[in-house]
């Protein structure tokens, strides 16, 4: 059940959240309004950057990779910039929330802060062929 239905669910008394699931929430609504108007933009911030597996390079990247359960590479914490790189595909998912480019930056920092400790300086976009390539690799 996807967490739209569980909190609408639980508005009406016929569900009760998981301790992980209310705490996850909980933070999600520190930067995200819990109003109806926003259950596509939250269950899209639960579904894509929570839940996420760690994968360490330190060949010559000094990288962290986060998967997905279907072993797509959502970002990169690379250690050796001080950088966190996003999957392009996922940062312009925003824009059809009204963020704007800086907006998007700030609100994925504030996530990925709350949820995985990162505080990068820096957050940037890279392509998606990138990450093609490094979820091939990660199958393997």
């Amino acid at each position: 059940m996807n967490i739209v239905r569980k909190m609408k669910l639980n508005n009406l008394g016929y569900y009760q959240f998981t301790e992980k699931e209310s705490i996850e929430l909980n933070i999600i609504f520190k930067f995200v309004e819990n109003i109806t108007e926003n259950y596509n933009e939250i269950d899209y911030i639960y579904n894509t950057f929570l839940n996420l597996k760690e994968w360490n390079i330190y060949t010559k990247w000094h990288s962290t990779f986060y998967f997905n359960d279907k072993q797509e590479c959502i970002f990169e914490e690379d250690h050796n910039h001080q950088t966190t790189y996003i999957k392009r595909s996922l940062f312009k998912k925003f824009h059809i929330f009204g963020y704007n480019y800086d907006q998007t930056k700030t609100l994925i920092s504030l996530l990925l802060e709350a949820f995985y400790n990162i505080k990068h300086l820096s957050i940037a976009n890279r392509m998606d062929v990138l990450y093609n390539l490094i979820e091939e690799t990660y199958k393997e």
